[in-house]
């Protein structure tokens, strides 16, 4: 996780952030919370499949092509999913930076 840690700091650092990057902020967070709040998590994780239809697919190639409901995954099987995201999440930023990089 060095380069979400990374990546995390640089956002510190900004005044304002865009959607992607609160929303990368809030997954974080979401992370960090101990103890862990499932119905938090599971908030943030449709908030994140709202806002970016690919990540959804993506998920849903990882759990074999079907979507599975929440109540039917464990704690440690929301936390992954969140996990999962934020790298999603985090691909899309750094993605977009070097974009503004190249312009």
């Amino acid at each position: 996780m060095d380069s979400i840690s990374t990546l995390i700091e640089f956002l510190k650092s900004k005044k304002q952030l865009s959607q992607l990057e609160s929303d990368f902020v809030e997954t974080f967070k979401e992370l960090m919370k101990n103890p862990f709040d499932r119905r938090s998590a599971e908030l943030r994780m449709g908030l994140n499949y709202g806002g970016y239809l690919d990540i959804f697919a993506e998920a849903g190639i990882v759990l074999g092509g079907t979507a599975q409901p929440n109540y039917t995954l464990s704690d440690d099987e929301i936390r992954s999913n969140l996990q999962c995201q934020l790298l999603k999440l985090a691909g899309k930023e750094q993605e977009a930076l070097r974009n503004v990089q190249q312009t």
